[in-house]
C-alpha cells in the first residue's frame, strides 16, 4: 500500500489526490494507487532486463489505475523508466541540501566521498563537516540512531544518501480514471 504523504503525487497526478479533504484523499489513494516497494533480482541475473520485465508485467496487469515507485538508485538503475513509468526527480530534502551546501563550501561533491579513504581525507581536513553529518543524521527519524556513531561512518552515510537523490516513478494504466469514490 502507498504512503499517504507522497510529495511527488502532485506532479504525477495533479489534483487527483489533493482535494483538501484528507480523509477523502486517503480513501482515493487506497482505492486507486499501489506502490512497487522493492524489485529484487538475484545477482547472477542482474543486467539482463529481469527487473524491467517484472515491472512491465505488473503494469500490464496492474491492480489499480495508478502505480508508483520511489528509487534511491534510479539514476544508476533506471529500470522503472525503461518499463514504461514516468520519472519525477525529487528535490533534495532540507537536510540533504544543507549537507550538500556544506560540502560545496569546501569544493567537494557527495559522490567524491563514496570511498572511505576519500571521505576520511576530507573529514580530517574539515572536521566541522563531522558536525554537519551528525546534524544531517539527527534531522530524520530514520537516521537519528546513527548520529552518535563513529564520525566517519556518519559522514559516509550522509554522503551516500546525498549522492543518490531519489526519483519517484508513476504510471497510469487508464487515462480516464478521474471518477472519485464517495466516502
Amino acid at each position: 500500500m502507498p504512503t499517504l504523504n507522497g510529495a511527488w503525487r502532485s506532479l504525477a497526478w495533479p489534483g487527483l489526490f489533493d482535494t483538501g479533504d484528507k480523509h477523502r484523499d486517503a480513501l482515493e489513494i487506497n482505492r486507486t494507487l499501489r506502490c512497487i516497494s522493492r524489485v529484487i533480482v538475484e545477482p547472477r541475473f542482474r543486467g539482463q532486463g529481469v527487473a524491467r520485465s517484472l515491472v512491465r508485467a505488473y503494469l500490464d496487469r496492474a491492480l489499480t489505475p495508478c502505480t508508483e515507485a520511489v528509487a534511491s538508485m534510479g539514476h544508476l538503475c533506471p529500470f522503472f523508466a525503461t518499463a514504461g513509468m514516468t520519472a519525477y526527480p525529487l528535490p533534495p530534502s532540507a537536510r540533504d541540501a544543507r549537507f550538500v551546501d556544506a560540502l560545496a563550501s569546501v569544493g567537494v561533491e557527495a559522490w567524491e566521498l563514496l570511498e572511505p579513504e576519500a571521505a576520511a581525507r576530507v573529514l580530517t581536513r574539515h572536521s566541522w563537516l563531522g558536525r554537519e553529518a551528525r546534524t544531517w543524521a539527527n534531522n530524520s527519524q530514520s537516521t537519528r540512531r546513527h548520529r552518535d556513531a563513529d564520525p566517519l561512518a556518519v559522514f559516509l552515510l550522509a554522503a551516500t544518501h546525498a549522492a543518490q537523490p531519489p526519483i519517484a516513478y508513476a504510471h497510469t494504466t487508464h487515462t480516464t480514471h478521474t471518477t472519485r469514490s464517495t466516502p
